[in-house]
C-alpha cells in the first residue's frame, strides 16, 4: 500500500474520525493523476505518531478524497536509538539532498548543518529548505519510517549546547580511536562529519576541548557524503 505524511494532520483526528477528507492539492494529483487509485483501495496515512492508519477511498472528486479508517498499526519500524547528524555544510547542494534523502532511509533524529573553517558558502534560502523537507517526506514515505525528522542550518556550530555522546568522524589518526575498537554504550549520539578536506586542527581540537570522541576508519578517507553510511551501519547494528 502507497504510503502518505500528512503533518497537518492531527493524531486525534486519525485515531478518532472514521471519515477523514483531505483536500490538500497534491495529495488530490497523486492519487488521481500519478496513482490512477480508485474507490474502496487502500491507503496508509501517518504522521510520526508511531502509528499506521490503513484507509479505504471512499470517494475522490476535483476538490476532495474522502476516507475510511479501517485500522490502525503500530510502526516498528524505527529503531531505538536515536541520532543527531551534525554535518559540515559540502560544496554542493546535490550532496545535502543526498545525504538528506539516505540519511532519512536509514535513520535520522535530526539534521544539523552547519558552516565549518573548510565549508563552501551555500545561500540557504527558504525555497531550498521547502526542496529539502520535500526530500525528507518522501524518503521516509518509501522507507516504511514513522518519525520525520527535524532540519536546521547554522552558520556557526552550536557545540556547547550539544547534548549526548559526541563522535567526530576524522580523516586523520592521530588522537582518534578506529570506529571498529570503539565500544558502542550509548543510546542518543551526535555523528559530526567533516566538509571536504576535512575538519581543521584548530575544529578538532574545539572538539576535544569539549568532551567529544575523535573517530577514523582507518587508513581509509572517506567522502564526506560516504562517512556516515559507514558509520551509521556500525552503529546501528553493533
Amino acid at each position: 500500500m502507497q504510503r502518505f505524511y500528512f503533518d497537518k494532520i492531527l493524531v486525534w483526528e486519525l485515531a478518532h474520525k472514521k471519515i477523514l477528507e483531505i483536500k490538500d492539492r497534491d495529495f488530490l494529483h497523486q492519487i488521481s493523476h500519478v496513482m490512477r487509485s480508485r474507490v474502496w483501495e487502500k491507503i496508509i496515512i501517518f504522521n510520526s505518531d508511531s502509528f499506521e492508519y490503513i484507509y479505504e477511498i471512499v470517494s475522490i472528486s476535483s476538490k476532495m478524497i474522502s476516507l475510511n479508517l479501517v485500522e490502525s498499526l503500530k510502526n516498528i519500524c524505527d529503531p531505538e536509538i536515536e541520532i543527531n547528524l551534525y554535518q559540515a555544510l559540502p560544496n554542493k547542494y546535490e550532496k545535502i539532498e543526498y545525504v538528506i534523502q539516505k540519511w532519512t532511509e536509514v535513520w535520522i533524529s535530526n539534521f544539523v548543518f552547519f558552516s565549518s573553517e573548510r565549508s563552501q558558502k551555500l545561500a540557504i534560502n527558504s525555497t531550498k529548505i521547502e526542496r529539502f523537507e520535500l526530500i525528507i517526506k518522501e524518503s521516509l514515505e518509501q522507507c516504511s519510517g514513522n518519525k520525520k525528522p527535524n532540519i536546521f542550518f547554522y552558520e556557526k556550530l552550536p557545540l556547547t549546547s550539544v547534548n549526548w555522546e559526541k563522535l567526530i568522524l576524522h580523516t586523520k589518526w592521530e588522537n582518534s580511536i578506529n570506529l571498529k575498537e570503539f565500544e558502542k554504550t550509548w543510546e542518543k549520539i551526535n555523528i559530526f562529519v567533516w566538509p571536504e578536506w576535512g575538519f581543521s586542527d584548530k575544529e578538532i581540537e574545539l572538539f576535544s576541548n569539549n568532551h567529544c570522541k575523535i573517530i577514523n576508519f582507518g587508513e581509509r578517507i572517506l567522502r564526506t557524503e560516504t562517512a556516515w553510511i559507514v558509520a551509521s551501519f556500525y552503529i546501528l547494528n553493533s
